[in-house]
């Protein structure tokens, strides 16, 4: 086989394999349900209460989006509608929009929250 062959066949691989997987190294959508959404979902919601000046500490009302990058570990971005739980009747419930970014290394027991924004 010549040398031209081996590379175009190499190269039509690689297409195939990236377009299968998408895109090495991108953020990819991931339901919402995945054991290391609702990992990484716990430990922001948590470090947002911790942070949060407010009486009420909020829970997730629902997941809009998650998506998932392979790196040295996982990267999340992970959207959600969040509401302040009813605590001692303030009736501050309205719902607000939060994006939390959280790295994992799941087979090292590590989890740290990149960021809130909300």
């Amino acid at each position: 086989m010549s040398v031209m062959w081996k590379i175009v066949l190499a190269v039509f691989a690689a297409v195939l394999a990236v377009s299968s997987a998408g895109l090495i190294g991108g953020f990819q959508d991931i339901g919402v349900n995945d054991v290391g959404v609702q990992n990484a979902l716990n430990a922001a919601v948590v470090q947002h209460n911790r942070e949060s000046n407010a009486m009420c500490p909020s829970e997730v009302l629902r997941v809009v989006k998650a998506r998932r990058q392979l790196v040295a570990g996982y990267n999340y971005v992970i959207t959600t509608k969040m509401i302040r739980t009813a605590c001692r009747g303030t009736g501050e419930n309205a719902p607000y929009e939060c994006e939390f970014k959280v790295w994992s290394r799941p087979w090292l027991n590590e989890i740290s929250v990149t960021s809130v924004k909300c």
